[in-house]
């Protein structure tokens, strides 16, 4: 990956998580808001490590919202990282077929000077999101 593209790969995974990228995700972050830990939705939004707004921008769905707190918290386990990558490619595969509003779905369309993102990189990119 050129260093070019890995800029414009780090703007594309940023935009969602920051206030400039959060009029997309409202719905979850009011969500997130009225579960119960932030008291605003502009915490919320500032929170862009809060696990339900991660999923949310990645197009998962809430029911498995609990799965994703779990992968998240277990990063280090080998047997849950294979869980969320079998998980992901899942995702990626759905979503060549039916493109949503969501980061995946702009995972797999980006592209730059002819170079587009391989299945591994994309899985690395959302690994990495939900792990951090």
């Amino acid at each position: 990956m050129t260093t070019s593209f890995r800029h414009q790969v780090s703007k594309l995974v940023r935009d969602p998580l920051t206030l400039g990228g959060a009029e997309r995700l409202r719905d979850a972050v009011v969500h997130t808001v009225a579960a119960g830990s932030c008291s605003d939705v502009l915490t919320a939004i500032a929170q862009s490590h809060s696990i339900r707004v991660v999923c949310a921008a990645l197009g998962v769905p809430r029911k498995d919202w609990g799965l994703f707190s779990r992968w998240s918290d277990c990063s280090a386990d080998p047997r849950s990282l294979d869980l969320l990558g079998s998980y992901i490619d899942v995702m990626v595969a759905d979503r060549c077929r039916k493109p949503a509003d969501d980061l995946v779905s702009d995972l797999i369309a980006f592209e730059v000077g002819g170079s587009e993102l391989t299945a591994d990189e994309m899985r690395a990119i959302v690994v990495t999101l939900v792990t951090s």
